[in-house]
């Protein structure tokens, strides 16, 4: 819905508030386009950030699949409820153990000197 609005203010914008062939010649459709694809972004990861917080909010499983207790659900934000006091900063590495941490290159301890 927000991109919807965001897409039809800037059509807007384009066909009455300004003139982008004057300023940018020939590339004015291309700089109309790289800048509605730009908006569109941000209407996109506002979305985003917006369902993140209304999962985080939920004590409810709305994961796919067979519903599963918190902490056992594989997205963090499923598995962290605002109001749960205990917070895990990095639950994958419960779930994938040694496996995210194996191909991670070895720093040689320095020496004090």
């Amino acid at each position: 819905m927000t991109w919807l609005l965001l897409s039809s203010a800037f059509g807007f914008y384009l066909s009455e508030l300004s003139d982008y062939n004057a300023t940018y010649g020939s590339l004015g459709a291309a700089v109309a386009l790289l800048t509605w694809l730009y908006v569109s972004a941000y209407a996109f990861m506002f979305g985003a950030e917006l369902n993140s917080e209304i999962e985080h909010q939920t004590a409810q499983d709305s994961t796919t699949g067979e519903p599963e207790p918190m902490g056992q659900r594989g997205a963090w934000a499923a598995d962290n409820v605002a109001t749960d006091d205990k917070v895990e900063d990095r639950p994958e590495e419960q779930r994938e153990g040694e496996k995210l941490t194996a191909g991670a290159p070895q720093v040689a301890d320095e020496e004090k000197g």
